[in-house]
């Protein structure tokens, strides 16, 4: 049986903004999945409820990973608490971006060979990756520890240029690994927490300039640039006075988009803007009913 490509959703926002809990109900909604977490040992309360039905993998010195494959929920805390790169004598490495790729990897192993044995349904449904950016501090040491530094490099120097290709690569082969995963039919929600870019021009259609803070990815380089564009929709989550919402429509400030179209279903959390209430059930409904107005011929 072919499954159909899941969906791709990224959440961007600061801490207690809704991230962790929509991708919580995504999970408990299917009743099956696997979340890669960093740093582990915080993002994990976030996921107490499902503790009774899930496992934590084990990263054997072979390089093979072991869980059990039939819990309902798979999650990988991963951290470089270990590492301390200031401190010469100490001997910690940084492996939590390795380990994470290696769970990935496992993942789709088994869920690859559940494939060939025509498995009915799949095992796992969602994939959660809490935070992105988490990760990106892992990538972050996984380049001072190939490099020998304790400090990254001057972003202009030979040695920066280095140092910064090496952590969007790294970044690229996480990404790769969820989209391979999604590819397979899970529906993949990536969380990120955002940092406030100082404000540059932007132009309306009168060509008269306005300046506006921009709340970007916390990533480095490039890669910063190149996060929205892997997903279906990019979420942008917040708080207001009626609650946790999540902001479908891009504006000035904030990198939010649907290339679905409109998500403006009967759910609005205020009639008449471009949010919708941090829950999964909405947010599923309403990408479904875009993406039906769509094959209609609608916009």
């Amino acid at each position: 049986m072919i499954h159909p490509p899941g969906k791709s959703i990224s959440l961007l926002g600061p801490s207690g903004a809704g991230k962790s809990h929509l991708i919580r109900e995504a999970l408990e909604a299917a009743g099956s999945g696997v979340v890669l977490m960093a740093p582990g040992s915080d993002e994990m309360e976030s996921y107490r409820t499902l503790y009774d039905r899930a496992d934590i993998p084990v990263f054997n010195e072979d390089g093979s990973v072991t869980l059990d494959v039939n819990a309902d929920y798979i999650f990988c805390p991963v951290d470089d608490e270990d590492y301390m790169p200031s401190v010469p004598e100490h001997d910690g490495i940084a492996e939590g971006h390795r380990q994470g790729l290696r769970f990935l990897a496992s993942i789709a192993t088994i869920l690859r060979e559940d494939r060939q044995k025509k498995r009915k349904g799949l095992r796992w449904k969602v994939l959660g990756v809490d935070t992105f950016s988490g990760l990106g501090s892992l990538s972050f040491n996984a380049m001072l520890l190939n490099m020998g530094m304790s400090v990254p490099p001057p972003a202009i120097s030979p040695e920066g240029a280095k140092f910064y290709g090496g952590y969007a690569q790294k970044m690229r082969e996480i990404a790769t690994q969820c989209r391979k995963l999604k590819g397979m039919g899970l529906d993949w929600l990536s969380a990120a927490h955002v940092q406030i870019k100082e404000a540059s021009k932007t132009y309306g259609e009168s060509g008269s300039g306005t300046a506006k803070d921009q709340h970007m990815p916390i990533f480095t380089g490039v890669f910063r640039e190149q996060f929205p564009a892997l997903f279906d929709v990019n979420f942008h989550a917040g708080r207001n006075e009626n609650g946790y919402y999540l902001l479908w429509d891009t504006d000035l400030s904030r990198k939010a988009r649907s290339r679905y179209g409109s998500l403006s279903g009967p759910e609005l959390v205020n009639k008449g803007d471009d949010k919708i209430q941090n829950s999964w059930p909405i947010v599923e409904a309403a990408i479904q009913e875009a993406i039906d107005v769509r094959a209609a011929g609608g916009s």
